[in-house]
């Protein structure tokens, strides 16, 4: 049975609620952010259009009617009116009439005017009501769109607060300026619950129609999960990215529970990671914060991609990496296996493969990880991450990108210098006092390579008699040269700078014993080897003199041939009797 309308009920009498009209022109501002003014425009637009299709819904040219619709604000009266153009010949009389039949309405018409026919919108059935509204609404929606470009468009991209006003099934409506905004659970971080009143930090990522909501009109598209918020946040809490001193340069996320950010530095006296994290992490903790504790690696970016497959898959430590071009496949990211020190797989992995997977999106690279005992058994041949530095850090050098050697910091390049020939600390106050050399793992002798002095003399005392195993026999140094020793270790025997000076002082020591010893073995023989004068005058007569003679100039020729003792010196020195 249809419905019939009360008696009490009034028709549509051509007017509405003047008061009832101003309160909703409020609300439509307040909420669409459209102005008064121009929704009585809008109002009036749909009304003339659906007047104008219900009069002549056949007409296939109804549009070409010419209509004019006057509200009156202060009555709310509605005034519709058919126009028609007063000519001297009508081609049309949809819109045309002519200037004799304009005259039997009012004398004073002429060609030119038009002539208004006023229509009774309340003898219009329900379809006039129902067009109206659907005209009405989608204007509405346009001029939201509309206001909302106008009044944010300078803003998309950037972070705006939204107070919540109510949170349903998973869906928080924000209002932002007044204006109601929706925060959908696909753009929401996992694990976040807000309550009325909370103040809440979105990107506004554009205007437009929010598909998985049921609201369809125009509105402020915003979201939580975009990596465009994590930067922001970035920025709009580290001066340094602010004022573009540091750079990010890639981020990749799984919101809610891990990011990595790569970032570089403008400055080269500006550490990018150091500026991103903060005083005892003062920086990254206020963003984890506004994150529901999301995890945040800051690694710096590098343009070589084996260094950044290494810095993205921190903590882990990455001994190498080796791309697989060859099995590259269409549409698919390259290859690569990153190998990391024994037993750290599983933290370069990371939880639930978080961590790689991190990683490959970050540096573009399908990442697999292999241990070093892995890929030894697998004889997977790579480049150590270690050898890439050292070339960049040639390359560098060659470029003349690092400072001069004036400038050089001299405590940390002798500790460099140190660590590149010894093991600090690694030798004992015992090895050193009693010249007991360190050596490494693989238990290497230590070689000693001569002067070029000793070097020169060891050649010229070589033999064709010396054996085939190439042993370095030890070369005594002249006396003149015997302050001056020269030690070069060449082996990768590991001994500390301080037993190696130990060492250097206690042969200097030796040295200077031996020439004293030396020096006085040969005062004593200078001493016998004196000529006793004899006062051949009072004492009898041994032997004739010619037997004198020949005896003299065999002492003589006896004591050239012991000129040198420096044979003897072993058996001249005190220690050799004590030790005897």
């Amino acid at each position: 049975m249809g419905r019939r309308r009360k008696d009490d009920e009034r028709a549509f009498d051509g007017k509405f609620d003047v008061k009832s009209f101003d309160k909703a022109l409020e609300a439509i501002q307040e909420k669409n952010q459209i102005p008064a003014e121009e929704t009585r425009e809008l109002l009036r637009l749909s009304i003339d259009k659906a007047a104008r299709d219900t009069l002549e819904p056949i007409q296939d040219n109804a549009a070409a009617l010419h209509t004019e619709t006057v509200i009156d604000e202060k009555s709310g009266e509605i005034s519709f009116y058919e126009c028609k153009d007063v000519v001297d010949e009508v081609e049309d009389d949809f819109y045309q009439i002519e200037l004799a039949d304009a005259q039997k309405i009012d004398p004073n018409y002429k060609v030119g005017d038009v002539v208004k026919y006023k229509k009774d919108l309340a003898a219009l059935d329900y379809q006039f009501f129902a067009r109206t509204i659907q005209n009405f609404m989608q204007k509405v929606k346009e001029a939201t769109k509309k206001a909302l470009i106008d009044h944010y468009s300078d803003r998309v991209g950037e972070i705006v607060t939204g107070t919540v006003d109510k949170t349903e099934s998973g869906f928080v409506t924000l209002m932002i300026n007044k204006v109601q905004a929706t925060l959908t659970p696909k753009n929401s971080i996992p694990g976040e619950q807000f309550l009325p009143g909370d103040q809440v930090k979105v990107l506004l990522q554009s205007i437009g129609v929010n598909e998985t909501s049921s609201n369809k009109n125009a509105q402020l598209l915003i979201s939580r999960t975009d990596n465009k918020f994590l930067a922001k946040l970035f920025e709009s809490e580290i001066p340094d990215i602010a004022d573009h001193t540091v750079v990010i340069k890639d981020i990749a996320r799984e919101p809610g529970n891990r990011s990595k950010v790569a970032v570089d530095s403008n400055d080269p006296e500006v550490d990018p990671t150091g500026a991103c994290i903060g005083s005892d992490g003062s920086r990254i903790k206020d963003i984890v914060s506004q994150l529901s504790n999301e995890k945040i690696d800051v690694i710096r970016y590098q343009e070589n991609p084996y260094l950044y497959i290494a810095e993205a898959l921190k903590p882990a430590t990455v001994d190498g990496v080796v791309f697989l071009d060859g099995e590259v496949a269409a549409h698919k990211a390259p290859k690569a296996i990153a190998i990391v020190k024994n037993e750290e797989s599983k933290i370069a992995i990371g939880r639930r493969g978080v961590n790689v997977r991190l990683a490959s999106r970050l540096t573009g690279y399908s990442i697999d990880i292999k241990e070093q005992d892995d890929a030894m058994k697998n004889h997977i041949s790579y480049t150590r991450i270690d050898d890439i530095k050292r070339k960049e850090a040639l390359s560098r050098l060659d470029s003349d990108e690092i400072l001069d050697e004036d400038d050089l910091d001299i405590d940390s390049n002798s500790a460099a210098l140190e660590s590149a020939v010894v093991e600090a600390d690694k030798v004992s106050d015992i090895e050193a006092e009693n010249d007991i050399p360190s050596y490494d793992s693989d238990d290497e002798e230590t070689e000693f390579t001569p002067s070029a002095a000793e070097t020169t003399e060891t050649k010229e005392a070589t033999t064709d008699k010396e054996d085939d195993a190439n042993v370095q026999k030890p070369v005594e140094a002249k006396e003149n040269d015997q302050d001056e020793e020269h030690v070069e270790i060449t082996s990768k025997a590991k001994i500390s700078i301080s037993a190696l000076e130990a060492q250097i002082e206690r042969d200097k020591k030796k040295a200077s014993t031996a020439n004293d010893h030396h020096s006085s073995h040969k005062n004593k023989t200078d001493d016998k080897k004196k000529v006793v004068k004899i006062d051949v005058d009072n004492a009898m007569p041994i032997y004739t003199e010619e037997e004198l003679r020949d005896i003299e100039e065999e002492e003589n020729s006896d004591s050239s041939n012991y000129d040198d003792y420096d044979e003897f010196e072993e058996y001249d020195s005190d220690d050799y009797y004590e030790d005897k």
